[in-house]
């Protein structure tokens, strides 16, 4: 991830990492498995509105970037 988050390409660099059994948020790591958040542009959008500032997100996306260049949105909801 540190190349990405050095890129730029990511809104903060902070991550939360939860093991097995442990809890991001109100989703319980499974067995074997480790789980990372990191924030987005939803987080964001809603820390804005929080205060005061209209925002209408649309959807949320994971966007595929290329020779540092945007592709296609590879998953959209």
């Amino acid at each position: 991830m540190k190349p990405v988050f050095k890129a730029g390409l990511c809104i903060s660099d902070l991550v939360a990492v939860a093991y097995e059994g442990e809890n991001l948020g109100e989703i319980v790591v499974p067995a074997g498995k480790v789980g990372l958040a990191t924030m987005c542009s939803i987080v964001v959008n809603g820390t804005l509105l929080k205060a005061g500032v209209p925002m209408d997100s649309k959807f949320g996306g994971v966007l595929e970037i290329r020779n540092n260049k945007p592709l296609r949105f590879v998953e959209l909801d």
